[in-house]
């Protein structure tokens, strides 16, 4: 009688690819779960998310009575007191306080207001309630082609709305009608 065993090698090459299918699966999910989160991590550090982030990089803090400004090292800014005082003015039209300090950005350059917004404009409302303003707007104001006050009142408007209505809802209005509520 003759036994080859034909399976035991085969079964065994069988299970070995197996075996090594399911590593080459686990780094692969790995990997792109690594790089996922990096990418997140990123966005919330130097990205689209930066508003969202609860760490700060490369941004001086100034707690003010009503507000928390953040300057880029190396920006340009005006008075953060008169920003400051554009608060209980937007609260006594809206009839409505803040729920918490709104975040205020400030930037240095054109590059990294653009990293860093998901807009073009010269500001930026966040559904939470922060506000990032371009450095062309300040330069702006300071030639005196636009009112920094009118157009902060104006955004400090859309972020107490966005904290009252919160992110879910904001997303339900209409932009005619959040502009138009907007001092």
């Amino acid at each position: 009688m003759f036994n080859f065993q034909v399976d035991g090698p085969a079964r065994l090459t069988t299970t070995l690819n197996k075996h090594l299918m399911k590593n080459k699966l686990r780094y692969a999910i790995a990997f792109g779960s690594l790089l996922i989160l990096g990418l997140v991590v990123y966005s919330f550090l130097f990205g689209k998310l930066f508003p969202y982030s609860p760490l700060i990089i490369g941004f001086s803090i100034n707690e003010l009575p009503n507000t928390i400004v953040y300057v880029q090292e190396g920006a340009e800014h005006p008075d953060l007191n008169k920003i400051d005082s554009l608060i209980p003015n937007v609260e006594k039209f809206h009839e409505w306080k803040f729920f918490k300090k709104p975040r205020i950005f400030i930037f240095k350059d054109k590059n990294s207001y653009h990293k860093r917004s998901i807009s073009n404009t010269r500001f930026c409302a966040f559904y939470n309630g922060d506000l990032i303003i371009s450095p062309w707007a300040l330069q702006e104001a300071e030639k005196g082609e636009i009112s920094l006050e009118i157009y902060l009142t104006h955004e400090l408007s859309h972020c107490l709305l966005h904290q009252h209505s919160g992110i879910s809802r904001a997303y339900n209005y209409p932009e005619w009608l959040l502009e138009g509520i907007a001092v």
